[in-house]
């Protein structure tokens, strides 16, 4: 619907704007019925942790930009931006590594 402003919550400038304009959640929700739960459903564990590799080196591609957004929109210093991004983005393939579920893990 109607278009949201995103403040920073230090100078209160707008950062950016946000909207549901566009999505038909009738057909997202189709979608996850017909296909999407099925198809995640078929996969195994070891195939899901390579599913969330490629999300993890996906966003890395877009770190830089996320770490301004958290100095803007979180009052962050650029240390403790890059730090909670890179964490996350490490955290979940390293648990995954951990548990032999990464891709080349023993299970």
């Amino acid at each position: 619907g109607e278009k949201s402003p995103l403040y920073n919550p230090t100078t209160e400038a707008i950062v950016a704007e946000t909207s549901t304009e566009g999505i038909d959640y009738a057909k997202a929700l189709a979608f996850a019925r017909d296909k999407g739960g099925s198809a995640l459903r078929a996969m195994t564990f070891a195939e899901r942790g390579e599913m969330l590799v490629k999300v993890a080196k996906a966003i890395h591609e877009y770190r830089e930009e996320l770490i301004d957004l958290a100095i803007q929109n979180g009052g962050n210093t650029r240390s403790d931006a890059k730090f909670d991004i890179e964490f996350e983005l490490n955290f979940m393939p390293s648990l995954l590594s951990g548990a032999g579920l990464a891709p080349g893990g023993a299970r």
